[in-house]
């Protein structure tokens, strides 16, 4: 069942090895076509031919651009492509998912701080997936598989991983200070990520929850 818009939360993945130029470096979410422009270092846990794909996928609403032109959130945790990241299938990242951290917000906060978005009802670089820029397409999204551990395709519904992975983009950066929370595998990262937390001056909650990995 879709919740209220005001309670639609986004879920951003990366190694916890981003988070100090994300919070004091750039206080932002920056997209991969800036990184690329500014020649900016980061850990990479995407594939890298998905990530050429990306490149080449137009968005067909305002803001327009292609997908490296946005921040990807997705709207809910355990994604599809952590399951590669611990299995050790992406070839320049083989630290697993231990490392890996949930950079969370949600809907409203994200209309307040950059309106600039699209998003999808399925992995947005594959041919079937629709774009939406308006609030009232999110019961275009199939809530119910977002909510459910089981995503594998099957004989009856050969769709179900693609939905699984409908993505919210945001366009060009997204604001430190737009992160509500933080999540982490275990009590030793979630330290990690509080002492880092020390000297920045926004402070998102941060929460072990085992169960938003595999």
């Amino acid at each position: 069942m879709m919740p209220p818009i005001d309670q639609i939360k986004l879920f951003h993945i990366t190694s916890y090895k981003n988070l100090r130029s994300i919070i004091f470096e750039h206080q932002a979410l920056l997209c991969k076509q800036t990184m690329i422009e500014k020649r900016i270092g980061h850990i990479d846990i995407a594939y890298d031919t998905v990530q050429c794909r990306r490149a080449e996928t137009t968005v067909p609403l305002p803001p327009y651009g292609n997908l490296h032109d946005y921040v990807p959130f997705s709207f809910c945790p355990r994604p599809v492509m952590l399951l590669p990241i611990k299995n050790g299938k992406i070839e320049q990242y083989q630290d697993g998912q231990d490392e890996i951290i949930y950079l969370i917000t949600d809907f409203p906060t994200v209309n307040v701080l950059n309106n600039s978005w699209v998003f999808t009802d399925g992995h947005a670089i594959m041919r079937l997936t629709d774009f939406y820029n308006d609030t009232a397409d999110f019961s275009e999204v199939d809530w119910e598989i977002l909510g459910s551990n089981s995503w594998g395709d099957t004989e009856d519904d050969n769709d179900r991983k693609r939905r699984k992975q409908a993505e919210f983009l945001i366009h060009r950066a997204f604001p430190w200070t737009g992160v509500k929370w933080i999540v982490s595998i275990n009590e030793e990262v979630k330290v990690r990520v509080e002492s880092l937390l020390q000297n920045a001056l926004h402070k998102p909650k941060i929460f072990v929850k085992r169960n938003y990995y595999y």
